[in-house]
């Protein structure tokens, strides 16, 4: 599928999975500047506190992924199922 989106030039056409790859990513975003440390540790090495941090956004980060990606294969399920369904009354009914 493709998002149109209208230009100074033109339509521009783009991928959906582009579009929402951005979207995803732009979310990720958002919610690491919402990161506040309420309670920092003064012994902590500033080395591992930002390794700390980097796994905690990767842990984030594929919780968001994997709900993406849960959410594309489940409108794609539903669009085969109703295409499958269409069909298969079609085939029945030519009987």
């Amino acid at each position: 599928m493709l998002e149109a989106h209208i230009t100074k030039d033109g339509v521009l056409l783009t991928p959906v999975q582009v579009v929402e790859r951005k979207r995803a990513w732009q979310g990720i975003l958002h919610a690491m500047s919402q990161v506040r440390d309420t309670q920092p540790d003064p012994n902590e090495n500033i080395i591992a506190e930002e390794e700390r941090i980097t796994e905690e956004v990767k842990a984030f980060a594929a919780i968001v992924m994997r709900a993406f990606f849960s959410r594309l294969l489940d409108s794609r399920t539903r669009k085969e199922g109703r295409r499958l369904g269409s069909g298969t009354r079609m085939a029945r009914g030519a009987e």
